[in-house]
């Protein structure tokens, strides 16, 4: 099943990578295609681990864009059957949207 993973990035170290990578090859374990905005991040040519030691992890970095990053994840979600929680993916605002469309499309919840 391709799995969505949501959770918080803005506001934490590497824009939170190590968790969603962590879960990414969980999911693979279990059998399952992760789909992890992280990599969508990757493909748009994205690196945190380049960015400055005093880097403002509240912004949204260069390349991307709020818009650009709300389109690609919501197509990313819409191919999915499942999605998967990060811890403390409420205090997100993207990840409480996302959710609330995964819920919306009867998605199934994947827990770890």
């Amino acid at each position: 099943m391709r799995v969505y993973i949501l959770g918080p990035m803005r506001g934490i170290p590497l824009y939170n990578f190590p968790a969603f990578d962590g879960a990414a090859d969980q999911l693979r374990l279990l059998g399952h295609v992760p789909v992890s905005p992280i990599d969508l991040d990757r493909a748009a040519g994205f690196n945190p681990y380049a960015l400055p030691v005093n880097w403002d992890w509240k912004s949204i970095p260069p390349p991307l864009t709020l818009k650009g990053i709300v389109e690609q994840d919501l197509a990313a979600l819409l191919s999915c059957q499942g999605y998967l929680r990060l811890p403390n993916w409420e205090a997100s605002t993207g990840a409480r949207a996302e959710y609330g469309v995964a819920v919306w499309l009867g998605l199934k919840e994947v827990q770890l």
